[in-house]
Parts: C-alpha cells; sequence; structure tokens
C-alpha cells in the first residue's frame, strides 16, 4: 500500500515538473541515502533534515556494536587487531555519551 502511493507521488510530481521518473525519485531520496551514509560512517554524528528532525545513535546502539565486536572476537569472526580499532571508535563516541549523562 505505501509502495503504491509513493510510486503514484513520484509520477505525479514527474508530470508536474516535466521530468523522469529516476531523476525524481533520486532527488527525493538523496538526503535519505546522504543520511544513511553519514550515520554508517566510523565517526557515526547526528544529521538534522529540516522539518524532520534530528537523526543520531543512542548510548543503547553503541553498546550494543560493542558486545557484539567483543563476540566476534571471541568466535574469531575478526582479528585481534579488527576489534581493537572498532573499539577504539565505539569508546570515542560512548564518550560522546558522558558528556550529557551528568
Amino acid at each position: 500500500m505505501k509502495g503504491e502511493r509513493l510510486q503514484k507521488f513520484y509520477k505525479n510530481l514527474a508530470e508536474e515538473y516535466s521530468l523522469p521518473l529516476p531523476i525524481i525519485r533520486n532527488i527525493i531520496q538523496h538526503q535519505f541515502q546522504f543520511t544513511r551514509k553519514k550515520m554508517q560512517s566510523d565517526e557515526m554524528p547526528d544529521i538534522r533534515l529540516h522539518y524532520l528532525g534530528l537523526f543520531g545513535i543512542k548510548r543503547g546502539r553503541v553498546d550494543h556494536f560493542i558486545r557484539i565486536c567483543i563476540q566476534q572476537y571471541k568466535k574469531d569472526k575478526i582479528t585481534r587487531q579488527e576489534c581493537k580499532d572498532r573499539l577504539e571508535k565505539l569508546f570515542k563516541l560512548r564518550k560522546k555519551f558522558k558528556k550529557y549523562d551528568r
């Protein structure tokens, strides 16, 4: 149902602006793709989308990633160095939350 409404929305915009449907889809989806890419980067910054709000990682999610990393190391799915590198980034990110916990 949602997909049909979205496709109809894209189609209406394409007709209104006389642009091909793929271009309309790319224009609309670009900000969400950019947000996803930034949040999946090592820094995991908070992203504000005008009129939609602030998107960012929660402390519980960081803790979850830390546990996953340790489990992967224990199961020999990642090397010690990979685990160390990931944990350094995650604990650095976790420090950001400690500032606000006070």
